[in-house]
C-alpha cells in the first residue's frame, strides 16, 4: 500500500484504531482525517489517503519525556 492510496472507512477505522462507526461520527463533526466522498450525499462513501491519515496521526504525537511536559523549557 502506497501513501497515496485510498482506502475505505472501514479499513482507516482499523489503521487508526477506531471503530468504524466513530470514525462517521468524526466526519460530521469535522474532526479526524481528512477524506473524499465519492457520490453526494452523507450515504455516499468515504475514503482516505494513508498519507492523511499519517499525517493526522503524525500531529497528534507528543514525547512524554519532552521537556516541556517535565516541568523544564
Amino acid at each position: 500500500m502506497t501513501d497515496d492510496t485510498l482506502v475505505p472507512t472501514e479499513v482507516a477505522a482499523q489503521i487508526l484504531g477506531v471503530a468504524p462507526a466513530t470514525l462517521r461520527g468524526w466526519q460530521g463533526s469535522g474532526f479526524g482525517p481528512r477524506f473524499v466522498r465519492h457520490g453526494t450525499g452523507d450515504a455516499a462513501p468515504s475514503y482516505y489517503s494513508v498519507a492523511d491519515i499519517q499525517e493526522w496521526l503524525a500531529l497528534r504525537a507528543f514525547n512524554p519525556c519532552s521537556p516541556a511536559r517535565m516541568g523544564g523549557t
